[in-house]
C-alpha cells in the first residue's frame, strides 16, 4: 500500500513514459487500468497531465522517423488542456509550448513551429539538455522542409546553438546552391571540411559547385578527396564528367570504368560510348553502346549514337536498323528522322529518304539541310522540277551555301540547265 499518493502518482507516470518508448498501445491500456480503478486524489486529466509533463521534461526530441507522423487527435487535446491549467510553472509551460511546436512540425507548419521553438529557446536560455533538442529539431525543419529559404535560416540556427556540427554546415551550403548563393555555399562547405576533413559529402558537394562555375580545375581535387575517403559511383562519375567537360577524354573514360566497376548495372556504359566516340575511336565506342541496350534496349538516345557510330566507320547498312529502331521507340527525334533519311540516300533508297527529311521539315521548318537533301533526293531520281523546288527553298534559307550545290557533283546534269545556274550562281 503506497503511503503517499503523490510518490505512487510520480512512478506511474513515470512508468508509463518509460513504457511509451517501447508500446505506445501497452501504455495507453497501463494509463486507461489506472483511470478505470481510480486511486485517490487521481483524476484522468491530472494523470496525463503529468505522464506530458514528465515525457517533457526529459527534453527528447521529436524522432526523425516520427518527424511527419500526423498529430492524434488526444494528444491535441491534451495539450490544450494543459494550455489551460492554472498550476503550471512558467518553465512547464515552455515545456508544454515546446510539445505544441512539435505537433505544428507534424502539421507541416514549419515557420510556426520555427517561431515556437525560438520563443522556447528563449524560455528556457542556458539549458544544455534543451538546446540540444532544439538543435536536433531545428535540423529535421530544415531537412523537411521545401523552401531553401526556410532551411536555410533552419539549419543556420542548429549551427548557432552547435557552431561544430559538420552535417548542418553541409546541409546549409546545399540550401545555398538551391537558392544560386555560390560564394555562401562554398563557405559553408569549406567550414564543414574544416570540423571533420574526412567528411566525403562535403568534398563532393564543393566540387560539384566549382563544376556549376565551370571552375574545372578547382573541382577535380575536391572530387579526388572524396574519392579517398570513399571511392563510391557518384564521385567518379562526377570526376569523369568533370574531365569530360574538360575535353580530357582518356582520364574521363578511366573515371567512368571505376564507377562501372562499382555498379556494372548502369546507363553509363553509354556515356563511354559517347566518350570513346569523342575521341574518334568508334570501333572501341560499339561494345559500349551495345552494353547498355542490353540493360535498356529501349533507349532511343543509345540506338541513334549506335546508328551514327556505324554511319562514321561507313557500316550504313548497320546504322538502318539502330536509326528505324531510335524513331519507333521516340516518333518525335528529329535527328533520327534526318539521319535516317541520309542513310537512304547512301543506300540509293532515294523515295524512302523524302519522307523522312519531309517529317523533320513538319517539325522544323527552318531545318535548312533536309531541305537541302529532299533536293538531292529528287535529282538523283532525276526529278527536275521537285529538285529545283526544294533548292530554292534551301537557298532563301542559306543563301551563303548556294554555291556549295553549284559544286556538288551530284547536280552534275543540271549544271547547263539554266533556271539551276539562276538558283545557285
Amino acid at each position: 500500500m503506497w503511503s503517499n499518493h503523490n510518490k505512487f502518482f510520480s512512478y506511474l507516470s513515470g512508468l508509463i513514459v518509460e513504457m511509451m518508448q517501447f508500446s505506445r498501445d501497452l501504455a495507453r491500456q497501463l494509463m486507461y487500468n489506472i483511470i478505470e480503478f481510480k486511486p485517490a486524489l487521481i483524476t484522468p486529466h491530472k494523470l496525463i497531465s503529468q505522464i506530458i509533463l514528465e515525457g517533457v521534461s526529459r527534453f527528447k526530441p521529436l524522432k526523425f522517423a516520427n518527424f511527419k507522423e500526423k498529430n492524434s487527435p488526444e494528444v491535441m487535446d491534451l495539450i490544450r488542456y494543459l494550455k489551460k491549467e492554472k498550476t503550471l510553472d512558467d518553465t512547464q509551460r515552455t515545456l508544454i509550448d515546446f510539445r505544441m511546436a512539435e505537433s505544428k512540425c507534424r502539421s507541416d507548419l514549419y515557420e510556426d513551429a520555427f517561431d515556437m521553438f525560438i520563443k522556447c529557446q528563449e524560455a528556457l536560455q542556458g539549458v544544455t539538455s534543451f538546446d540540444d533538442t532544439l538543435e536536433e529539431n531545428f535540423f529535421n525543419l530544415g531537412y523537411f522542409s521545401d523552401d531553401p529559404e526556410f532551411t536555410s535560416k533552419a539549419y543556420q540556427k542548429t549551427i548557432e546553438i552547435r557552431p561544430n556540427n559538420y552535417h548542418s554546415w553541409n546541409n546549409l551550403g546545399n540550401a545555398y546552391i538551391d537558392l544560386q548563393k555560390y560564394k555562401e555555399s562554398i563557405y559553408c562547405y569549406k567550414q564543414a571540411i574544416e570540423i571533420n576533413d574526412k567528411f566525403e559529402k562535403a568534398w563532393y558537394n564543393l566540387g560539384a559547385t566549382y563544376v556549376d562555375l565551370k571552375q574545372y580545375e578547382k573541382a577535380i581535387p575536391c572530387y579526388e578527396k572524396a574519392i579517398d575517403i570513399k571511392p563510391d559511383f557518384d564521385s567518379w562519375y562526377s570526376l569523369g564528367l568533370t574531365y569530360t567537360d574538360m575535353k580530357i577524354y582518356e582520364k574521363a573514360i578511366y573515371c567512368f570504368e571505376k564507377a562501372i566497376e562499382i555498379n556494372p548495372e548502369t546507363e553509363l556504359w553509354y556515356i563511354l560510348g559517347v566518350t570513346y566516340s569523342n575521341l574518334q575511336k568508334h570501333e572501341e565506342a560499339i561494345p559500349y553502346y551495345k552494353k547498355s541496350l542490353e540493360i535498356n534496349p529501349n533507349n532511343p538516345l543509345v540506338w541513334y549514337n549506335l546508328g551514327i557510330t556505324y554511319a562514321n566507320l561507313g557500316r550504313d547498312r548497320d546504322a538502318l536498323p539502330c536509326f528505324e529502331k531510335a524513331v519507333g521507340l521516340n516518333p518525335e527525334f528529329d535527328l533520327v528522322w534526318y539521319n535516317l533519311g541520309i542513310i537512304y540516300i547512301n543506300l540509293g533508297e532515294y523515295e524512302k529518304s523524302i519522307p523522312c527529311f519531309q517529317r523533320v521539315v513538319e517539325e522544323k521548318p527552318n531545318f535548312d539541310k533536309a531541305l537541302y537533301n529532299i533536293a538531292r533526293a529528287y535529282n538523283f531520281m532525276k526529278n527536275r522540277d521537285k529538285t529545283l523546288e526544294y533548292l530554292k527553298k534551301f537557298v532563301v534559307l542559306n543563301s551563303k551555301w548556294k554555291r556549295n550545290a553549284y559544286k556538288d557533283r551530284s547536280f552534275e546534269w543540271l549544271w547547263e540547265d539554266d533556271d539551276f545556274l539562276n538558283l545557285v550562281g
